[in-house]
């Protein structure tokens, strides 16, 4: 995978992210499953290339943490009708925890 498509795939994944919270908005289902794919295949295409390339996806993998922590904060709300929101550096560790330490 090269840098390009890894940013591509990157841009894809926030625009599912956003595309979930319109539909989370107009009350249509959110629907979720091509995210786990695309995440992992985010993860495994940064690991794959040169670190110092890898680097420069910090900042879109970061906004698309924070947006996939936002979104599930307001499905739980949703589900549960209770706001609860952790803190950026503790969504940022379950994610890293749940899809690898793609970082180097």
């Amino acid at each position: 995978m090269s840098l390009a498509d890894a940013r591509q795939n990157l841009a894809r994944i926030l625009a599912d992210i956003d595309a979930a919270g319109r539909a989370l908005d107009a009350g249509e289902p959110v629907r979720l499953a091509s995210l786990t794919g695309a995440v992992a295949t985010a993860c495994a295409g940064a690991t794959a290339l040169p670190a110092a390339e890898a680097r420069t996806l910090l900042p879109e993998m970061e906004q698309a943490i924070e947006a996939l922590g936002k979104l599930a904060g307001r499905l739980e709300q949703k589900t549960t009708g209770t706001a609860t929101q952790e803190p950026a550096s503790a969504q940022r560790l379950h994610a890293a925890r749940a899809y690898g330490k793609g970082f180097r």
